[in-house]
């Protein structure tokens, strides 16, 4: 997979975006252990290799569907970063990772559209595209995009490509209170190959309704002073 090291002065979020991946999904899954992650995706309790992330890729089966997960923990949370295929980062995934615990979810999609979600007791509770306000779906309340968008105007250059994402990822973990950085995920982790299976069906669209959350007010610029025009009350006015 090759995925080289970002320079060390940027943030981690931008670090992992920047790994040079086609594409990923990373999930968090708070108190579950990482050997239960997979298990819970119907994975045999056996088949774990801790391998790099280059060598992980022995294990893609390219002749049968299915995805290529690697595991860690963080603190309270477990992490799963999936490559080669998307299982636990689909509805049908996420709906048993986050069974009893919470789930947040983000994928970078190689079509160029990332999504991220955040899922409690097997129920989606928000869901959006980073930087688009037609795609925000939530329960309720949706502090993750809040949280994505106060981050987003504290960057140098918000409109910039990439700041949305950066930005919601980084809500992201604040949440989990730790994050994953580039050297973590290369390292040696415990990894596994899960085919997919006809037990594995993809869910229907996201129950989750429409919300339309008010674009952020964009900073005025610099003050330029008065326009009106100068006064004819000067000292060499007639009047």
């Amino acid at each position: 997979m090759n995925a080289s090291l970002p320079e060390p002065d940027i943030t981690p979020e931008r670090a992992v975006l920047w790994m040079g991946l086609p594409s990923f999904c990373l999930i968090y899954v708070r108190d579950v252990s990482p050997a239960e992650l997979p298990l819970r995706l119907g994975a045999p309790a056996t088949a774990f290799e801790p391998l790099t992330l280059d060598a992980s890729d022995s294990l893609v089966d390219d002749e049968n569907p299915g995805s290529l997960m690697r595991l860690g923990v963080l603190g309270r949370w477990s992490f799963c970063f999936e490559t080669w295929g998307i299982v636990a980062g689909s509805n049908w995934g996420l709906t048993r990772m986050s069974a009893g615990t919470e789930a947040l979810s983000y994928l970078s999609g190689g079509d160029g559209m990332d999504i991220v979600q955040s899922w409690r007791d097997a129920q989606p509770v928000e869901l959006f595209e980073p930087g688009s306000f037609g795609s925000l779906r939530a329960h309720h309340d949706h502090p993750l995009w809040d949280a994505a968008h106060s981050h987003r105007n504290t960057l140098p250059d918000p409109a910039q490509p990439g700041a949305a994402r950066e930005a919601s990822l980084k809500a992201i973990h604040d949440r989990v209170q730790a994050h994953v950085t580039p050297e973590l995920i290369t390292q040696a982790l415990p990894s596994i190959w899960l085919p997919e299976a006809s037990a594995m069906p993809r869910s229907e669209a996201n129950p989750l309704p429409l919300v339309a959350p008010r674009p952020s007010p964009r900073p005025l610029g610099a003050f330029l002073g008065s326009l009106q025009p100068p006064s004819d009350s000067g000292p060499n006015s007639t009047s």
